[in-house]
């Protein structure tokens, strides 16, 4: 697999090649190549280098393309996605606004690539502290997806994850218990039992029932977890093993 170095290497050479062809720089591909260098600094976890690539990106987008195109869209939701990881979410919230309004004149309010953009716009405002207006988008994503693409499937259960998780920090958890019981189930019909998802899953309503001090049920969900955190799909995932082991200790158990 080519290394970040050598991927960054080619893409600057297309660049300065593609700098004396498409002078003077507004063009589509030139847009496209600068895309593809902010994906490899993103991929890096560079943020600052991929948040100048993608607003270089924008910028001829907007201007050669026009605001109301799919890929310039997909601009503005990647750039809101740099936003996010920068921590700058007013921005990232800025940008995300702005698809969402061109996804709904494009693409209609029943897509996948629309619900997506939602359930960002929902993350954003999580982390901002404003429950009730994540809430709201997450709500949203939900019945889209739904309707999009049906109830079984990865993305749904996701959503239904982020509503509890919301729910959770609200505390209203009896509400929450009962998003991630839904996402449980159906991740019993879709995901082996080993699956990270569906194990995160146990842990989080074995967290609800110990939040109600339900404590049988507590260490039910716990242990039926415990029974397959260590095979090798599980192992892998660091932060679903930390927090294996950090609700183990809070609950008290072995």
């Amino acid at each position: 697999m080519p290394t970040k170095e050598f991927m960054i290497k080619h893409l600057n050479t297309t660049l300065d090649v593609s700098n004396y062809k498409l002078k003077p720089f507004l063009h589509p591909d030139y847009a496209t190549i600068l895309n593809s260098i902010s994906s490899v600094y993103y991929k890096q976890g560079e943020y600052s280098k991929a948040l100048e690539y993608i607003q270089k990106c924008e910028c001829i987008q907007a201007k050669v393309i026009g605001p109301s195109h799919p890929i310039y869209m997909r601009t503005l939701g990647n750039l809101a996605e740099v936003y996010l990881k920068q921590e700058e979410y007013l921005k990232a919230l800025e940008n995300l606004h702005k698809c969402e309004r061109i996804q709904v004149t494009i693409l209609g309010e029943i897509h996948i690539d629309y619900a997506f953009t939602l359930n960002k716009i929902s993350t954003a405002y999580d982390r901002l502290g404003e429950l009730e207006k994540a809430l709201e988008y997450a709500s949203r994503c939900e019945r889209v997806i739904a309707i999009a693409i049906g109830q079984d499937c990865p993305p749904y259960t996701i959503t239904l994850k982020s509503m509890g998780a919301l729910l959770m920090k609200k505390g209203e958890l009896m509400i929450a218990l009962e998003y991630f019981q839904r996402c449980q189930h159906i991740q019993e019909r879709t995901l082996d039992n080993s699956h990270p998802d569906y194990i995160d899953c146990l842990l989080d309503i074995s967290s609800i029932y110990y939040g109600i001090s339900d404590f049988s049920q507590t260490k039910k969900y716990f242990q039926k977890a415990s029974q397959v955190i260590n095979l090798d799909a599980c192992r892998k995932d660091s932060s679903l093993q930390q927090k294996f082991v950090d609700l183990r200790t809070r609950f008290g158990l072995s």
